[in-house]
């Protein structure tokens, strides 16, 4: 999220910072440390990788936590 003008600006839109609550505040949802210049899409199969983060999201979810700051890079080329 990228704070601007008084906001937080969100995947959602902009919120207030007084709307952010419990938040996880530095997550790495998917990590490849093979290194940033061999890191590709095809190194990972996405359905995969999907059904197994998306319980620990949705558990996150349960227990509390309304949003997270994701910091997993995308290393486009």
């Amino acid at each position: 999220m990228i704070r601007h003008e008084g906001k937080i600006v969100t995947v959602n839109g902009s919120i207030a910072p007084s709307d952010l609550r419990f938040t996880l505040p530095y997550e790495h949802v998917l990590v490849d440390f093979i290194g940033a210049d061999k890191v590709s899409p095809d190194r990972y199969a996405s359905e995969e990788a999907f059904a197994y983060i998306l319980p620990h999201l949705a558990e996150a979810s349960s227990l509390g936590c309304e949003a997270l700051l994701e910091c997993t890079p995308s290393y486009n080329r």
